[in-house]
């Protein structure tokens, strides 16, 4: 896998890093994140396939009042646009595994030069694969990356960037929530 942008910066906090035991455990994550993100954020998420990408996206659509079946891995669709529920800011997924350059991005709406541009001005972004376009991201961005432990378990490490810097308390609270969970039904 590419290391993230964060791996590249000598300047780089340490990852916060947490475990998610189950698929509802990366499902809780992402509505956690939903409750913190604000419409221009953008959360990068890499990970192997099977990792829990798409899991977590659905977690964030749960946690900005959209049905979360409503999400699929949209590998042969680069952006999705979900509308908004009552008073929260619309869901923009992208999925860029098969985008070849940031400009094809640019095809679905998306301004690599301005880090997406006006598609992600009013909306919470989710970018799956986001390692493989990494210099079309950036701004208010969150990088996330999901690791297999085992079949079931995920270690999750964020960098939270631009606007997310200063919620990097409440995200770790949410990774120590979802295991405190797990281990309470285990």
């Amino acid at each position: 896998m590419a290391a993230s942008p964060a791996d590249h910066h000598a300047d780089s906090q340490p990852p916060i890093s947490g475990l998610a035991c189950s698929p509802g455990a990366t499902r809780a994550i992402g509505e956690g994140l939903a409750g913190i993100a604000e419409p221009g954020r953008i959360v990068a998420l890499e990970g192997d396939l099977g990792a829990g990408k798409t899991q977590l996206v659905r977690g964030l659509a749960a946690g900005l009042g959209l049905a979360p079946e409503s999400v699929s891995s949209p590998s042969f669709v680069l952006v999705t646009e979900h509308e908004a529920a009552a008073g929260r800011p619309p869901l923009v997924h992208a999925d860029v595994y098969r985008a070849g350059s940031p400009e094809e991005l640019a095809t679905a709406g998306w301004d690599p030069v301005a880090g997406g541009g006006e598609l992600v001005a009013d909306a919470v972004v989710a970018v799956e694969w986001a390692e493989l376009l990494e210099t079309a991201i950036e701004g208010d961005v969150l990088w996330l990356r999901l690791e297999h432990v085992d079949e079931t378990t995920r270690r999750l490490c964020a960098w939270p960037g631009g606007a997310w810097s200063r919620d990097a308390g409440r995200i770790e609270a949410l990774f120590a929530e979802a295991l405190e969970r797990e281990e309470e039904t285990a």
